[in-house]
């Protein structure tokens, strides 16, 4: 028995010492880094036979955190999804860039950014200049593009694009740069005009909170979406923090307006504030008010006047 021990312990030494023989021999393996799965190899068609092949068209083409049904309503946080996908997918990265177009002039302008500075032309253009070709990356990365967004549209977004694929197809394959382009179009006509009506409803902010019955998360995002439009056809806004202000003291609130007051004490005084702050500042008071139910509550003074007016 003891025999046997010592030659079972004396071969498990031996397979011991000829594992850790082989692993110092072996080549260290050196780490590419890349910061996501989609941006590890970007001049690199991906192999889709592969199982990391398609694990990468699952992660591309999955729905998006939240529906899009092509409203203007929904638009900025559509573009905040995609563009987060985007990266993650490496559509802007190495050879596989789809996102990067260039306008009429020959000026790269960022399509999820800047759509407003691209013509349907301008991107179809440039799609077929790559999509259907066999080992190109972005001809995959486009057809991702395509059917992640088709993924992420309620049935009524689809309905009001589903009669118009010739404007999303180039080379007889589906482009998803095209039917972002098609996208924009529809839930903002894209026009110049378009860029006065943006301009006109930031200055008239104040008229807008009353429309919104004081919801300074409805109002908020009303404004967030005709700065983003302003922000995509290269316009810019140096007095957006100052149509804030004046949006927010029409508010029916008195605490609230009160608050925003003290905001533009400070900003006037030399705050560094800047519009996504004040908006911050603003929701989180509108918020807490509402959750001490004191969003336009009736103070001890006015309910006296109140009881007093109904005994008169």
């Amino acid at each position: 028995m003891a025999a046997a021990a010592n030659i079972q312990a004396l071969a498990n030494a031996i397979q011991t010492a000829v594992q850790q023989a082989i692993q110092q021999n072996q080549p260290q393996r050196e780490v590419i880094f890349s910061a996501t799965p989609g941006r590890s190899n970007p001049d690199q068609p991906i192999d889709y036979t592969s199982r990391i092949g398609n694990d990468l068209w699952k992660q591309a083409t999955t729905s998006l955190p939240h529906k899009f049904d092509v409203e203007s309503s929904q638009i900025y946080q559509f573009i905040e999804d995609l563009r987060d996908r985007a990266v993650a997918s490496g559509w802007l990265a190495g050879q596989g860039n789809i996102i990067d177009i260039p306008d009429s002039s020959g000026t790269s302008r960022n399509l999820i950014k800047q759509y407003g500075q691209l013509s349907r032309q301008n991107v179809q253009q440039h799609v077929a200049a790559y999509l259907g070709q066999s080992n190109s990356r972005r001809s995959q990365n486009a057809q991702q593009m395509y059917y992640c967004i088709m993924a992420s549209l309620t049935e009524s977004g689809k309905n009001k694009i589903i009669s118009e694929a010739e404007q999303y197809t180039v080379n007889n394959e589906f482009s998803g740069p095209d039917l972002f382009k098609l996208l924009m179009n529809k839930a903002v006509i894209d026009t110049r005009a378009t860029s006065t009506t943006l301009l006109s409803n930031l200055m008239n902010l104040d008229d807008y909170m009353s429309t919104c019955n004081s919801n300074i998360e409805l109002f908020n995002q009303h404004a967030k979406i005709n700065y983003e439009g302003l922000k995509a056809r290269g316009e810019e806004v140096p007095s957006f923090i100052v149509y804030l202000f004046k949006g927010y003291k029409a508010a029916a609130d008195d605490t609230f307006r009160k608050y925003i007051q003290n905001q533009r004490d400070s900003y006037d005084q030399g705050e560094s504030m800047d519009h996504y702050t004040l908006m911050t500042r603003a929701l989180n008071k509108y918020k807490t008010m509402l959750e001490d139910s004191e969003w336009c509550s009736i103070s001890p003074q006015e309910e006296q006047i109140i009881a007093l007016s109904a005994q008169l």
